[in-house]
């Protein structure tokens, strides 16, 4: 595991998944000067929308604290956004464009709790966020994504604290923090992204029913 570079401007960094957590892993990268592309699914999913670059793959563009990631066809796209100084996002869940890309770094920041498809020989430099990794099997380097004393820790050898399916504890708030459909449907907000809200307010709509804060 060994990556030679005179110059980091030129690493490239390709980062799975373009949610929250991917969103920011990319902005700090980028800020560095390192060349971070993201690979996306065709309909991406992700909690905190308005501060996940995922939503570019929508809106053909996403700004997130004064970085712009724009929508790419491919790679030769994605080396004119770099040129910009933008954050190129393809839909391509299968990283294919790392054939021609040949990122030195890629990071699985999918947060799927699982392994999809991450190997060490992927890249000189592979990297899994979160629980569902084990290092070195699955990746070079596991890091913790699980809130407290160990956050953002490095592991080698072993795996990162396993999912335990319960929202994180915040402020004294657990599951109170997640909004659960009432029914199977479509959901429509009542709501705008950063919109201040009270308890007991209805956010949505699904099937008809209201989804209340």
């Amino acid at each position: 595991m060994s990556i030679a570079y005179n110059n980091l401007a030129n690493l490239r960094v390709l980062i799975r998944g373009a949610g929250e957590m991917a969103s920011g892993v990319a902005h700090r990268l980028s800020r560095a000067g390192l060349l971070v592309v993201m690979t996306e699914i065709a309909e991406p999913l992700a909690v905190r929308r308005a501060v996940s670059f995922c939503e570019a793959v929508y809106d053909g563009r996403k700004q997130v604290e004064g970085l712009t990631a724009c929508l790419v066809s491919g790679p030769a796209e994605a080396r004119m956004a770099w040129k910009r100084g933008e954050l190129p996002v393809l839909v391509d869940p299968e990283m294919a464009c790392r054939q021609e890309l040949a990122p030195a770094v890629i990071v699985d920041a999918l947060l799927a709790k699982r392994n999809t498809g991450l190997a060490p020989e992927l890249a000189p430099l592979t990297i899994g966020l979160g629980p569902g990794f084990s290092a070195p099997q699955d990746a070079h380097l596991v890091i913790e994504t699980n809130r407290g004393h160990n956050l953002g820790r490095l592991i080698y050898e072993g795996q990162a604290a396993a999912n335990t399916g319960q929202p994180g504890d915040i402020g004294g708030y657990t599951h109170q923090r997640v909004l659960r459909s009432p029914a199977v449907g479509v959901f429509t907000p009542l709501a705008c992204f950063g919109q201040a809200v009270a308890a007991g307010q209805a956010v949505g709509r699904v099937a008809d029913q209201e989804v209340f804060v």
